[in-house]
């Protein structure tokens, strides 16, 4: 099987985890939501974690990690991180019982080996005291996965513009966000340099920088409150539209469900 099947399992702040499989074997990134979630929604696409290797993930709180205590101390599975991320992880009230065996330590920007794909995760700008995102290549296919960013930073803008399917965070819209009813300090932490990206950010910026193999774009962790996938979606064809020349190839554009797996992408 000379491809890769990728699958949002669930995209938002209430949880997070995609899924990455290449022949019998598969990944995670992410276990925001329950073991018994993940279960679940991998069997609906014809896995199960027994054949996940490992699982990958960009930060400590708590929608990207609820489900690592369940996963390493019933499954056995390998958890990749930094070690500055798994010492927060640890920390965490409720994966203080998380099994040390599973811990794996990458380095940021170091590319290594993982079951024939190469995988490399590179820092992004968020309210953590580290915040990863990762670019895995398989075969002639680049995919890069980039959530929970409050700006791109050229380092991260490397590995976004080098993806042929991009998975990248439109959390918000920015009218919605400042004329809804959060408070003023949760606007600006959401709207700052350690936030998160709106639609418009995302759009512009892939508009601007957006290379001719990129086949694919997945909207992800969009606000319950301060977003739609409609708008999302809007926003970023009309930017796009706007901006791309007609000699150039348009990419796919997708938003990914909240608490639903996505299709099955074929890469």
């Amino acid at each position: 099987m000379n491809y890769l099947r990728f699958c949002s399992l669930s995209s938002g702040s209430s949880g997070n985890c995609y899924y990455l499989g290449f022949g019998d074997k598969g990944m995670l990134v992410d276990a925001g939501i329950s073991a018994r979630s993940i279960n679940r929604h991998l069997q609906s696409i014809g896995t199960s974690l027994e054949h996940i290797m490992g699982i990958f993930v960009t930060h400590n709180h708590h929608d990207h990690i609820a489900g690592l205590q369940t996963l390493t101390k019933r499954y056995h599975i390998p958890v990749f991180t930094t070690e500055k991320v798994w010492h927060h992880i640890v920390n965490t009230k409720t994966q203080r019982e998380i099994s040390r065996d599973c811990i794996r330590l990458i380095n940021a920007e170091t590319a290594f080996d993982f079951y024939g794909l190469r995988v490399e995760a590179f820092r992004v700008s968020h309210d953590t005291p580290e915040t990863l995102g990762y670019h895995i290549v398989y075969l002639d296919r680049k995919i890069t996965l980039v959530t929970d960013l409050g700006h791109i930073c050229s380092r991260a803008a490397r590995y976004i513009e080098a993806a042929n399917f991009l998975v990248i965070e439109s959390n918000y819209d920015k009218d919605m966000l400042f004329n809804g009813s959060y408070p003023p300090s949760l606007k600006n932490r959401i709207h700052g340099n350690n936030g998160h990206l709106d639609n418009e950010v995302s759009a512009r910026f892939l508009a601007s920088n957006m290379n001719p193999g990129l086949t694919h774009i997945c909207l992800a962790h969009l606000s319950k409150d301060n977003n739609t996938p409609e708008l999302a979606m809007l926003t970023m064809k009309t930017i796009l539209y706007e901006n791309i020349l007609p000699e150039n190839p348009f990419p796919e554009i997708h938003v990914l469900k909240r608490n639903l797996p996505s299709e099955v992408f074929k890469l």
